[in-house]
């Protein structure tokens, strides 16, 4: 808003090693520094069974509104020709050093299949993080991370039958 940070202290918020309490101060001016150290993404967890993916980094993400989340700038992949981006999963609107997004059941069979786990074809997915996919709560955002490890969880759920139709025709 253009205006510095002030600070007012009431008496007795706190004392020095002596045990003398400090007086009642008002409107005291605060030295801002401007944040300019960059997010970075460290690493994810992929649970196969729920299709939640949590991202780790090294700040803060500004998750609110869930729009400042690029997922399109997200991508899930076992090799740099094979990948899928998680556009269109659902992000969950909190801001933390942990986001987290829930993957459609079409992106979680998809990536299933290229995983580790059983049901996938062995090899382990990363992921890849194009520039500018999130921000921290300063708006600095991230640059560009490849071949992030991903911690891979199989999907343990068993199916259930629902119901059976025939055609006799």
């Amino acid at each position: 808003d253009g205006h510095p940070v002030q600070l007012d202290v009431t008496e007795n918020a706190f004392q020095d090693v002596a045990l003398n309490s400090v007086n009642n101060t008002r409107n005291i001016i605060v030295n801002e520094t401007l944040d300019n150290i960059v997010p970075q993404v460290l690493n994810a967890e992929l649970n196969y069974s729920t299709g939640l993916l949590k991202v780790n980094n090294s700040e803060t993400i500004d998750a609110t509104p869930v729009e400042l989340i690029d997922l399109s700038k997200l991508h899930l992949a076992n090799s740099t020709n094979d990948y899928i981006t998680i556009e269109g999963a659902e992000i969950a609107p909190y801001d933390g050093l942990i986001w987290e997004v829930k993957l459609t059941e079409l992106q979680r069979v998809t990536v299933l299949a290229q995983s580790s786990q059983p049901g996938g074809d062995g090899y382990a997915i990363v992921l890849n993080v194009m520039q500018g996919a999130v921000q921290d709560i300063g708006q600095n955002r991230n640059p560009a991370f490849f071949n992030l490890h991903v911690k891979e969880s199989p999907d343990t759920i068993l199916p259930i039958l629902l119901g059976a139709q025939i055609d006799y025709n």
